[in-house]
């Protein structure tokens, strides 16, 4: 990928921050400027030009954001070889990499946003009231039939249709635990409680969103420049009135990646490249629609796999 440029010429100096030197470096280290630049602050450090604390320049430490932050520069590194999306979709948090894939809204922006989504979420509940299971081998009617025979015991529903055989459900824990019973009596191949304690993509989550919608409200978005197939509805969205409602909407909502997978398929998509962090989606695609070119990019090899795949290696 190019060089990340100190902004606005402010520094004689910059520092070279590569794919590869990205993805071996001390995450903690790493900032974002509020001009979208990713930079290095031991670099920054080193210029003795500025105290960054004191001189009020906005950034990010990305810490937790880190996925974003991948999502972020493996996406420069597939635009710098000349390789754009025609249309774009993430999987719950991962919309919001999509949004700055599809110029929606700025990295710095998206990341603020994530922090926040994070700490509502979190707040929205109580510690260890909350749990999350993969059932697996079962119809999507069946187990929306178990959960709402469970939901005498509180409140549990779907929160991610990922793919056929495999929905995810969440809520309050004795109606996880009793909605779990019911899909192994109806014959599911495996129920597998999660490390997550947090029922997002639930009506748990209203809350959450309602304080979510505040901040949304007052972050610039754009017109999106290609579209986004959206979690909440499965639709491709443009407009930025449209990305805001849907953001607010996706947090007590299910995850609908079967049906947005299957809309881009309808709509002649081929080609899927997963950008970030592991294979998931590749593998939920490729379960989706099987005959779908199913590539992927989070690491300088698998960066040149997929240009060579596309025959764009140059």
């Amino acid at each position: 990928i190019p060089d990340f440029r100190s902004p606005g010429g402010r520094w004689s100096r910059y520092t070279p921050v590569t794919i590869q030197e990205f993805l071996a470096s001390d995450w903690d280290q790493l900032i974002v400027l509020e001009d979208d630049t990713i930079v290095d602050w031991a670099f920054l450090a080193t210029l003795g030009e500025v105290d960054l604390e004191a001189s009020g320049i906005r950034y990010l430490r990305l810490f937790a954001k880190r996925p974003c932050a991948f999502r972020r520069v493996s996406g420069r590194a597939l635009e710098s070889r000349g390789l754009r999306a025609d249309w774009v979709a993430g999987h719950s948090l991962g919309e919001y990499s999509a949004l700055v894939a599809a110029g929606g809204v700025t990295f710095s922006a998206a990341v603020s946003l994530v922090q926040k989504r994070g700490q509502y979420m979190a707040e929205a509940v109580s510690p260890g009231t909350g749990l999350v299971a993969a059932i697996l081998g079962l119809s999507e009617e069946a187990v929306r039939e178990a959960c709402r025979e469970a939901s005498e015991h509180g409140m549990v529903a779907p929160a991610n249709f990922n793919c056929p055989g495999q929905v995810v459900i969440a809520g309050e824990k004795a109606a996880v635990e009793r909605a779990i019973e019911l899909v192994k009596a109806r014959g599911c191949r495996k129920a597998i409680p999660l490390p997550v304690s947090v029922p997002v993509h639930t009506p748990l989550m209203q809350k959450a969103a309602d304080r979510l919608a505040a901040d949304v409200a007052v972050t610039a978005f754009s017109d999106l420049e290609v579209p986004l197939v959206n979690n909440v509805d499965a639709k491709p969205l443009r407009r930025l009135t449209e990305v805001r409602d849907s953001l607010v909407r996706q947090l007590p909502s299910p995850v609908l990646w079967e049906g947005s997978v299957r809309a881009m398929w309808e709509m002649g998509v081929r080609t899927f490249i997963e950008v970030g962090p592991g294979t998931v989606l590749t593998g939920l695609v490729k379960r989706i629609v099987p005959e779908a070119m199913t590539l992927n990019v989070q690491d300088p090899k698998s960066l040149e796999a997929t240009l060579k795949t596309l025959n764009m290696n140059r």
